[in-house]
């Protein structure tokens, strides 16, 4: 397990038996964009059992890259957060409320 993943809260374990359907992912209102999504992105990384190297390889980026996603210390652009949801098999859904 990653440092941010530990330093987030994260529990391997616990993801791994939560159940199936990585959609029971749900953002949290009270935290930022990009800490909505690195959060999103590290527990979806998990259950799919990929290192950060792998997805970078499947999104045509660097580890970097997705370190700095996962620290919530980068906003991608909406066509990074398409390649990203392909990458992962997902749809992507941005919506104003």
């Amino acid at each position: 397990m990653s440092w941010q993943a530990i330093a987030m809260g994260f529990d391997y374990q616990q993801f791994r038996n939560w159940g199936e359907s990585r959609s029971k992912v749900k953002p949290d209102p009270d935290k930022n964009l990009e800490a909505t999504l690195a959060e999103k992105l590290v527990t979806i990384r998990y259950l799919d059992d990929l290192s950060q190297e792998e997805l970078a390889r499947k999104v045509g980026t660097t580890q970097s890259v997705i370190a700095r996603l996962e620290s919530g210390r980068h906003t991608p652009s909406i066509r990074f957060l398409k390649n990203l949801a392909e990458a992962l098999e997902m749809d992507l859904s941005i919506e104003f409320r």
